[in-house]
């Protein structure tokens, strides 16, 4: 949260919440919107870390569990 603004510090985000979200997908096996991930952001960085779904799009949960299915499948 405290790191630079910037094209980095965007890149470090899109990549920390795509990580969060596949784990959710992980342990949850269900979809989940953007905005909890967003939310849970947020969260951890106590405020410091605001972000709209406009600035920031994740992968496809679909996506997610499609890979997945076709490793548990092999």
């Amino acid at each position: 949260a405290d790191y630079p603004d910037g094209e980095e510090k965007n890149e470090l985000i899109r990549l920390i919440a795509n990580q969060m979200k596949k784990c959710f997908l992980t342990w949850n096996k269900e979809v989940v919107d953007d905005r909890k991930i967003f939310d849970d952001l947020r969260e951890l960085s106590k405020g410091k870390l605001d972000i709209s779904e406009d600035f920031l799009k994740l992968v496809e949960s679909k996506e997610v569990l499609h890979k997945k299915n076709k490793k548990k499948n092999k």
